[in-house]
């Protein structure tokens, strides 16, 4: 049984394999928000954290005043990882 550091590890790899640099803004800023063993003992749900990349271009002094006032925005998704084998089986977006 794969332990929840080895979850938040495969979830991890999977969210920068599957969204990439089209979407998320910095891969050191992925946060593990919540994680949860299912009662059966079958699943883990991880919850990760990740700064949204910008897709509206921005003129270059709005977009370095843009990053002076605040935090990139952020998204939340959740992994289901197979305790037996460690493998994905869903991924889907978490409210906040």
């Amino acid at each position: 049984m794969i332990d929840v550091k080895q979850a938040t590890e495969i979830a991890r790899s999977q969210l920068i394999e599957l969204l990439g640099k089209q979407e998320i803004a910095d891969e050191k800023n992925i946060t593990l928000e919540e994680f949860e063993l299912t009662n059966n003992g079958k699943h883990w749900n991880i919850t990760l954290g990740y700064p949204v990349r910008e897709t509206r271009p921005l003129p270059k002094l709005s977009r370095e005043l843009a990053l002076l006032m605040h935090e990139p925005r952020r998204k939340f998704k959740t992994f289901t990882i197979d305790t037996k084998e460690g493998k994905l089986v869903s991924m889907k977006y978490a409210e906040r």
